[in-house]
């Protein structure tokens, strides 16, 4: 899946960066699911805008 660039890619690529940070120091299962989910949600925005 080819992603277009757009101004709004950096916004996401901040998301997934603050949040992998936040949840590589707390290592909860529920945190780390979350951290998950936002990686999806950042690469599947990047991908459909």
């Amino acid at each position: 899946m080819e992603c277009r660039h757009d101004a709004r890619i950096p916004i996401f690529i901040c998301i997934r960066y603050l949040g992998r940070r936040h949840w590589m120091n707390n290592w909860h299962q529920a945190d780390r699911q979350v951290g998950e989910e936002i990686d999806s949600f950042a690469l599947t925005m990047m991908c459909l805008y």
